[in-house]
């Protein structure tokens, strides 16, 4: 029989480092621009003024673009944009800014729109080999027994259906346009003990209620189209596997409603090596974990109990994450560590940003971590930071913006970091550091800190969420210099300057007031 090879190659180019997507329709001037459907007249040189995740308006000069939210203004130009289709006059373009902070803590499920956000560094490649390449529709949903590796293209519509495969081949199921939808659970079942693959046709939208393998087969997702998960079943995650579960491209957002409903969860590891993950969770967890000590509602978990694996390993990708339900509501959950590299991570949670019981390390990275009840970032072994931005927040009593206990604290590599929490006891920085730090443990600041040296020259700059009481934080910058003395200001109003992932460059405060006097750490 005819030997077919099926590879998926995920195209793209890297717009830097971003993570909020507003999509925007640029037409000639004195026509029309169009803001997710609220439309206005163009002139020649400025955009119609609107009101859309944080944007008052968007101003246009030759290749550059300037973002308006109040005062504040960032500007970008075309290099900064990736184009993702031409059509005549029209350029439809996804515009990755970096973010405020407001539109960070804020962001909401809104469309699929709002959500996709196409990505990959450079170019990869998943193969998979099959003997046999099949066509089925999504009315013919059923069970799937194939005597060799197969790739099934799925096609067409079927709202009350499943795929359900049984024996010890491979599959691949080729999301074409379709729509399979399970009243009871996942649309595509792995009960075999063969690999399961899924993969998203370029171009195409395609939905099921989740995916899960039930016995040693890893999962892979892989492609160049949209996947939704929209999984509300409870007690079932929108993408389960006893074995690894292997993210290589695509657009996958996830919507998971049930009650204890996760995103993604596997019994070892979550591998995911490219593309953009969207997962919004609204489950409470009641089921908690005894080691890791959170219930079940992870947006990705990796681990259990009964094993040594449970690494959460990203890189090359962009996660945005929103778990709003109750408690066990966390971003990220290992049972060993996670590793982050050359991603852009926002989290936005009810219970921790993220938590790992062994270490959690970053290398290059920006992340966005804030919990409404628990910690920032939190866990049991080493933290390692090195490079990027990190910024954690931790409002709730008696929570920390970075939590481990006690353990092995790294920022190393000209990271940035600014962590703020309720809880003012907490010295993460008493380990290893390259960069410098200035931690204070009862700072009372209104919207805005401003940490200047001893001429008055402001070094760094960033926004508070407005805590409503004392509050410790911390700053690493390699603007900072060792065991120098710097003071505190701060301010609730920025009249001029730019922000991004809360740190303000070139502002001008209006009626700074002094808070205290800090000095820097030592390097070592």
């Amino acid at each position: 029989m005819r030997h077919i090879i099926y590879t998926a190659l995920l195209l793209a180019a890297a717009t830097g480092t971003a993570t909020a997507q507003t999509e925007l329709q640029i037409v000639k001037a004195g026509e029309k621009i169009d803001f997710e459907g609220n439309k206005g007249a163009m002139p020649s040189t400025v955009a119609a003024k609107e009101d859309i995740n944080g944007l008052d308006k968007v101003t246009f000069s030759g290749d550059k673009m300037t973002f308006h939210r109040g005062s504040l203004t960032t500007d970008y130009t075309v290099t900064d944009v990736e184009k993702v289709s031409v059509s005549g006059n029209i350029n439809k373009m996804s515009i990755f800014y970096p973010p405020s902070v407001s539109s960070l803590l804020n962001f909401e499920t809104g469309t699929d729109t709002s959500l996709d956000m196409d990505y990959a560094a450079g170019k990869k490649t998943d193969s998979f080999s099959a003997t046999n390449n099949e066509s089925i529709n999504a009315s013919q949903a059923g069970t799937l027994s194939p005597a060799a590796p197969t790739i099934y293209t799925l096609t067409g519509t079927n709202t009350n259906g499943a795929i359900t495969i049984t024996g010890s081949q491979d599959v691949m199921i080729l999301l074409d346009g379709a729509d399979l939808r399970s009243p009871n659970g996942p649309s595509i079942i792995n009960e075999g003990s063969g690999k399961l693959y899924v993969a998203t046709k370029k171009g195409t939208v395609n939905t099921l209620t989740g995916i899960a393998s039930k016995s040693s087969g890893a999962v892979y997702l892989s492609g160049e189209g949209l996947l939704r998960i929209l999984a509300s079943t409870d007690n079932v995650a929108a993408i389960r596997s006893v074995e690894n579960i292997n993210i290589g491209g695509g657009t996958l957002n996830i919507f998971a409603s049930g009650y204890c409903g996760q995103g993604i969860y596997s019994d070892k590891n979550v591998n995911i090596t490219a593309g953009a993950i969207n997962i919004i969770t609204t489950g409470d967890g009641t089921q908690e974990d005894a080691k890791l000590g959170f219930q079940c509602a992870a947006a990705i978990c990796a681990g259990t109990d009964s094993n040594t694996d449970g690494t959460i390993n990203i890189t090359n990708a962009k996660v945005r994450i929103k778990a709003i339900g109750g408690v066990g509501a966390l971003g990220l959950g290992a049972m060993h560590k996670i590793t982050l590299k050359n991603s852009t991570i926002v989290l936005s949670t009810f219970d921790d940003g993220m938590n790992a019981v062994d270490e959690i390390q970053s290398t290059d990275c920006d992340i966005f971590s804030t919990s409404a009840v628990d910690d920032g970032i939190g866990g049991s072994g080493a933290f390692i930071f090195r490079g990027g931005k990190i910024y954690s927040c931790a409002p709730y009593p008696n929570e920390g913006a970075f939590d481990n206990n006690g353990k092995n604290f790294a920022i190393e590599n000209n990271i940035t970091l600014i962590g703020l929490g309720a809880r003012r006891t907490d010295c993460p920085m008493g380990y290893k550091s390259t960069v410098p730090s200035i931690y204070l443990k009862d700072v009372t600041a209104g919207k805005y800190l401003i940490v200047k040296d001893s001429s008055g020259k402001e070094v760094i700059s960033f926004i508070t969420p407005q805590y409503p009481g004392p509050f410790a934080f911390t700053v690493a910058s390699p603007k900072l210099q060792p065991q120098t003395g710097y003071e505190i200001y701060t301010s609730d109003k920025c009249t001029s300057g730019t922000e991004s992932w809360g740190i303000i460059e070139n502002g001008v405060f209006e009626d700074p007031q002094k808070v205290t006097n800090a000095t820097s750490s030592e390097v070592h």
